[in-house]
């Protein structure tokens, strides 16, 4: 597997590199200081999976920067790595595509087990971003922020949720009994009543829901 980080301090990258180095060190990490470099690197390079990416990277513009790559880059995987905590920072991200959102003030253990849940396939959504939340300026019902989750049955509820946590779908099937196929056809049929692309963007729709 073909890893990016582009973040443009020296530490951070070193230090990301340490802790993914300990979850597979045949994993092949390449690194960036900026958005450019990035996309550069891509292009040069189809067989990178994932991209560590700090929102604030010269040549990024917060959101802005994610929103390019996953736009030039659909197929790639990204998951944020910022000092910015705000919960309304972390669902717009995953809104626009992120796979995973990762504070920079997390601790390495975290971190380790984040990134190795985005990696297996899962979406990882710091718990501080739903707990810390503040008060809307306006009231607004979990249903009214995402109508159609009342339109899953009780199964696919619990498999959203469940998506939602971070669970891949083989962890998920462990979970609540079902065969493995079972699941990817529930998921696929969450994703369609949903109207969603994908489980990045139901998690993000899902923290929403719970912020509010």
């Amino acid at each position: 597997m073909k890893i990016l980080l582009a973040d443009d301090h020296e530490l951070i990258r070193k230090g990301l590199k340490e802790i993914i180095s300990a979850l597979n060190i045949t994993w092949h990490i390449s690194e960036v200081a900026s958005l450019p470099a990035a996309m550069t690197a891509l292009a040069n390079d189809h067989e990178i999976e994932l991209v560590l990416l700090d929102l604030y990277l010269p040549g990024a513009t917060g959101i802005e920067g994610l929103i390019q790559l996953k736009q030039q880059f659909p197929g790639t995987a990204v998951v944020i790595i910022s000092s910015a905590e705000a919960p309304d920072i972390v669902a717009a991200a995953m809104q626009s595509g992120a796979s995973g959102y990762i504070p920079k003030s997390t601790s390495n253990e975290v971190m380790a087990k984040a990134l190795d849940l985005v990696i297996s396939g899962g979406v990882y959504i710091p718990p501080q971003a739903l707990l810390n939340s503040v008060t809307p300026a306006v009231t607004t019902s979990p249903a009214e922020v995402f109508p159609l989750f009342d339109k899953l049955n009780h199964t696919q509820q619990r498999i959203a949720a469940l998506l939602s946590a971070g669970l891949s779908n083989q962890e998920i099937a462990h979970e609540t009994g079902f065969a493995l196929q079972t699941i990817k056809n529930q998921v696929s049929n969450i994703l369609r009543t949903t109207q969603l692309e994908n489980r990045a963007a139901l998690a993000a729709k899902l923290a929403l829901r719970k912020i509010q």
